[in-house]
């Protein structure tokens, strides 16, 4: 079956030039397999819960096909056609209670560069959308951008441009989501890479990671 992609979610990014990066910058080129890390604990009541939510709000035509509550688990379990692992952060959560902030949304991975992840599963035919959120509770200056590109890291397309990230503490801003098309091109063997990069700030940190599924491309 074949899926329009909505013009409000194309319109979120615009079309982004790709480039190659030299060895020394390209993102975790060299991790193969996620870091040891003491997770935050999570019911799978409560990630059932999230999937739920994520899945009645997905984008028209879409399907949810993996989620993950960062700082709470280092791979998802939504199902065994996508899946997202993280390969380094260390988790955290945000004494917050703040209301209308969820519970996966108060732990995060940070680190003080980036934070990089593997999505296997992938088809060249298909067409997905990435969501995510974030925010900087403790108003630490977090300013990040997102990239993503082959599983070596040798190619990369700039999926989020630099953007500063809500002002908890300071402003009252609560968490937001941002959402953009996944581009295939780099897809290698079902794998690509998604890191969150620090631009300005404290850290760089994150909330939630998640693939929609759109259906066959054109």
């Amino acid at each position: 079956m074949r899926t329009t992609v909505p013009r409000w979610l194309l319109a979120t990014t615009g079309i982004l030039a790709a480039w190659v990066l030299p060895a020394a910058d390209r993102p975790t080129a060299h991790a193969a397999e996620p870091a040891a890390a003491k997770l935050i604990p999570v019911t799978a009541e409560a990630i059932a819960g999230r999937e739920k939510s994520l899945a009645e709000n997905a984008p028209e035509g879409a399907k949810l096909l993996a989620y993950l509550d960062c700082g709470s688990q280092q791979q998802s379990t939504t199902g065994k056609e996508v899946t997202i692992v993280c390969l380094a952060g260390v988790p955290y959560r945000f004494p917050s209670e703040a209301k209308d902030v969820l519970p996966s949304q108060s732990t995060v991975f940070y680190s003080t560069a980036e934070v990089p992840f593997r999505i296997d599963g992938l088809k060249r035919s298909e067409r997905y959308v990435v969501g995510l959120s974030w925010w900087d509770y403790d108003n630490g200056g977090r300013t990040q951008s997102v990239v993503t590109g082959s599983p070596d890291g040798r190619l990369v397309r700039l999926a989020i441009p630099a953007i500063g990230l809500p002002n908890y503490t300071d402003a009252g801003q609560l968490p937001v989501e941002r959402r953009f098309p996944l581009s295939v091109a780099f897809v290698r063997d079902g794998q690509l890479r998604l890191t969150v990069k620090q631009v300005t700030g404290a850290n760089v940190v994150i909330s939630e990671l998640w693939i929609w599924g759109l259906g066959a491309g054109e």
